[in-house]
């Protein structure tokens, strides 16, 4: 989240995350294919960066909700959503969890948007059916319960 808060969003599919394990638990994750990527010019800049893409380029955005649904739908729903499924825990008590980090970790319009009644979810169906790029529905959040 350390990312999208100075303008990097990444679009991290499951088939394109390595984790790395040191004695059976997470170190690291190393990213493949960038392709998804979205840049948000203004927080990049207000963090002391700044990048000269080609003009037009579908990586930058300045529409934070765009650039949130970029991470939030693989983070949270992708990768977190299928860990979930397979813990030895209730559902609703690993979201609890997950919806603690949140609160620690992200903040301002960011935790606002993240933890939203509805998120946007990616049809991907009806993308690949449209051929227009990246389509999005609203579906329930299992983070928009308190911790």
């Amino acid at each position: 989240m350390k990312l999208t808060a100075q303008g990097i969003a990444l679009e991290a599919h499951l088939q394109n995350c390595l984790p790395t394990f040191i004695d059976g638990r997470p170190h690291r994750l190393a990213l493949r294919d960038f392709a998804g990527l979205r840049l948000h010019p203004p927080r990049l800049a207000a963090a002391g960066h700044t990048i000269n893409l080609w003009p037009g380029s579908v990586v930058a955005t300045t529409d934070l909700d765009t650039f949130r649904a970029k991470i939030g739908y693989t983070l949270f729903q992708a990768h977190l959503g299928e860990l979930v499924l397979h813990l030895p825990l209730d559902e609703t008590d690993a979201w609890r969890i997950i919806r603690g980090i949140v609160d620690e970790h992200v903040t301002g319009d960011d935790h606002t948007a993240f933890t939203a009644p509805a998120v946007p979810h990616k049809a991907l169906v009806r993308m690949r059916l449209a051929g227009d790029g990246d389509i999005y529905v609203p579906v329930r959040n299992p983070l928009h319960a308190p911790a």
